[in-house]
């Protein structure tokens, strides 16, 4: 049984934690990069992550993490991994086009998933 003697006032703190879904967790200072999280938690990971389930709301790798949260890596062995780097790729083509050839458009009709664009 819970009772009053099991919770008492604290001081806020300024770290955060993030708690993996494999059970380990790490702090750091509030508004630390998610991908500095990452990295520490997955320093040489078997597929590229690219984006992260963060409280079940898929996140850019950017979010500054402000406080306690629920973390799961998205890599590119996953749906929605791929599609998100599929989309960065997408983007560093066109802006790679427009530096080359400012008067160029670029359209990409599709893209199929580990086969290339069709522009």
């Amino acid at each position: 049984m819970i009772s009053e003697r099991t919770v008492w006032e604290s001081e806020p703190r300024e770290s955060v934690q993030i708690h993996l879904s494999d059970g380990r967790t790490f702090e750091g200072p509030g508004g630390t990069p998610l991908h500095v999280f990452v990295e520490a938690a997955y320093p040489d990971p078997p597929q590229p992550i690219v984006a992260a389930l963060v409280d079940d709301h898929l996140t850019e790798l950017s979010e500054l993490i402000q406080r306690d949260v629920t973390v799961q890596p998205i890599d590119t062995s996953q749906n929605d991994g791929m599609r998100v780097y599929q989309r960065a790729m997408s983007f560093l083509l066109i802006v790679a086009v427009h530096e080359l050839f400012p008067d160029a458009r670029v359209i990409i009709d599709h893209s199929v998933t580990l086969g290339g664009f069709f522009c």
